[in-house]
Formats: structure tokens, C-alpha cells, sequence
């Protein structure tokens, strides 16, 4: 039984990943669309020690700031794209090292995440200064963005959003 869970583990963890890529691809067409500048921050790897079962160093992933450098006119804006299956993004849902490398962009920029509510499908810009100010097991949910002032944004539906909005 525990292998079955594991292997149950293992699909749930590729189902997400290709979700993931597909808003990616719609990202980067959106971008495309409305005149916005977009460079993707590609996945790394970097190098640990020989591994002598394969004659070769082993390669390990290196964890990436965020997904995307946007530009438009003379503005510039970073930011990581998300997908969440509800209608609600957790403070659990945050990697320290991504907000962290955001925040310190965000006096120069617009920094913070992008995502995707594929309940709803709606998608939003949160700004990270919104998302530093959650506290553990709070969440940010799309009804939100009306009481929010321009940390938080409504870009549009997956198929037809505007991230020209950022800026």
C-alpha cells in the first residue's frame, strides 16, 4: 500500500508540474500579445561531487528566484507564476527564497506572483508586499483583489489576460 501511495504521489506531483507549464505557455503568449517584454529565468542545475556509478559529476537542481523578468516601455517588472487548483492561495504555498529574492527587486520594480485560480479561472497580480504581509495559514482569495489597492490586480481570464496591467 505504501508504494501505491507513493506512486499516486508521484502522478499528482507530474499532473501539477504540466499545469504549471501550460500556464506558463499562456503567460508567455499573453505577454507576447499586449506588448510585453518577456525573458523566462531558466530552470538550473549546478554541479556536486563525482558520482562514480555513472563515471560523471551528479547534477542537482538549483532552486530559481522567479520565473519571469517583464518589461515594458521603461518599466520593468519580476515575477513568478502560479497555479492553484481553488479558489484560494495559501501562505503555505510560498517558497522563502522566492519571495525573499522578490522583495529586495521591489523597490526598483513591480515584483510579486502571478497566478492562476483555475476554479475561477481568473488571473491576478499580487504584489510581494501583499504576500509578505500573510501570515501562516492565512490565504489570499480573489474576492480579495476589491478591498486591495493596486497590490492587487485582476488581469483577466487564462485564455484572454493582460499583463500589461503590471505596469
Amino acid at each position: 500500500m505504501m508504494k501505491l501511495n507513493s506512486i499516486r504521489k508521484r502522478i499528482a506531483g507530474k499532473k501539477a508540474q504540466n499545469i504549471g507549464k501550460h500556464f506558463e505557455f499562456l503567460f508567455e503568449a499573453a505577454c507576447r500579445k499586449n506588448s510585453v517584454t518577456c525573458i523566462p529565468i531558466p530552470d538550473g542545475c549546478e554541479t556536486k561531487g563525482f558520482d562514480p556509478r555513472i563515471n560523471s559529476n551528479r547534477l542537482v537542481r538549483v532552486k530559481t528566484p522567479f520565473d519571469y523578468i517583464l518589461k515594458r516601455k521603461n518599466n520593468l517588472a519580476f515575477v513568478d507564476t502560479k497555479t492553484v487548483a481553488g479558489n484560494s492561495f495559501c501562505y503555505s504555498d510560498l517558497s522563502d527564497h522566492q519571495t525573499d529574492a522578490l522583495f529586495q527587486l521591489s523597490e526598483s520594480a513591480a515584483c510579486g506572483l502571478v497566478i492562476w485560480f483555475r476554479e475561477l479561472d481568473e488571473v491576478y497580480f499580487v504584489s510581494i508586499d501583499l504576500i509578505r504581509a500573510l501570515k501562516p495559514r492565512e490565504s489570499i482569495r480573489p474576492s480579495d483583489h476589491k478591498k486591495a489597492d493596486d497590490s492587487f490586480r485582476y488581469l483577466g481570464r487564462s485564455g484572454d489576460f493582460d499583463p500589461s496591467i503590471l505596469f
